[in-house]
């Protein structure tokens, strides 16, 4: 029998993940560029309202509606 002690650290866990998962796809939706100014604004909303759903699916298609950068271009080097 599975005792209560490690049924509670299997959830926590499992939040831990979900809010690591919640906290990268936030910061990485803030952080990128996409083709339409409006697109981050409902990828943001997307993940807010639908959380687990809108992350998977950001996931999937996500890098499809971001701005394709130059393929030379190093902001390091650059300037």
């Amino acid at each position: 029998m599975i005792g209560f002690g490690l049924v509670t650290l299997g959830f926590i866990v499992i939040s831990l993940a979900a809010a690591v998962l919640f906290i990268w796809t936030i910061v990485d939706i803030i952080r990128s560029d996409f083709k339409d100014g409006a697109t981050k604004i409902v990828w943001l909303i997307a993940v807010i309202a639908f959380n687990f759903l809108a992350i998977i699916i950001y996931l999937i298609f996500g890098k499809e509606t971001k701005a394709k950068k130059p393929s030379g271009s190093n902001p390091a080097v650059d300037g």
